[in-house]
């Protein structure tokens, strides 16, 4: 299983192709996005085109069928040369998806300003938890800091890693980040985003996302 692939169809092709690489004899079947936004599904009709199901939040499927069935003809791609039809699993509260070697928890992050139908992905035996701008959106602004937090304390999970779709406050060279690397992000950004809603709101903005609503931070 892939969670995420976004930037763009030729990076989607190659690291669908080198997860294939990753466990001789198993073949890569499903692809989840953390969300809609575009940045995070650039790769969903590579995805299709290579015959995966997409997992995500049945409030999603209706845009996700309409972006396998629309392509762009200035810039064909591999679904517009062969076509195939989406298969989509959905998550209402949450699935568990598992073989003998391991097993994936995927969790509806509720209550976010961001992404209404953002899902995580938990390895209980890692203790790793997957996401997608729940905690690594950016480093200045912190505009929905609560989601991990509620997340974790919903489902009760054991979050000693954040494998994060984007980079934002990994190390050179650091695969994932600790705890309490993603409670500085998220601290620190809560509070730089509070001074930017201040120095907007004098100016006479209102910024989306202000005021800062968070009860942790």
């Amino acid at each position: 299983m892939l969670f995420e692939l976004g930037v763009n169809v030729t990076t989607a092709r190659a690291v669908i192709a080198h997860a294939r690489t990753l466990a001789p004899g198993k073949r890569v079947t499903h692809l989840i996005t953390s969300h809609n936004h575009f940045d995070h599904t650039a790769g969903l009709r590579q995805a299709v085109a290579e015959g995966l199901t997409i997992v995500q939040r049945r409030g999603s499927e209706p845009q996700y069928r309409d972006m396998v069935a629309h392509a762009a003809p200035d810039f064909p791609d591999d679904l517009a040369r062969s076509p195939k039809p989406l298969k989509f699993e959905t998550v209402d509260e949450q699935l568990r998806m598992s073989d003998d070697t391991q097993t994936l928890e995927i969790y509806w992050a509720r209550n976010n300003g961001h992404m209404a139908d953002v899902l995580v992905g938990y390895i209980p035996a890692e203790r790793i938890l997957m996401e997608g701008d729940l905690v690594t959106a950016a480093f200045d602004w912190q505009h929905w800091p609560d989601g991990f937090r509620d997340v974790v304390s919903k489902y009760n999970l054991n979050v000693e890693r954040i494998s994060p779709v984007h980079g934002v406050g990994l190390e050179k060279g650091q695969p994932t980040l600790t705890r309490a690397q993603a409670e500085d992000l998220l601290k620190g950004g809560t509070q730089r985003a509070r001074e930017h809603c201040k120095a907007e709101v004098a100016k006479g903005n209102f910024h989306p996302g202000c005021p800062i609503q968070s009860k942790y931070y």
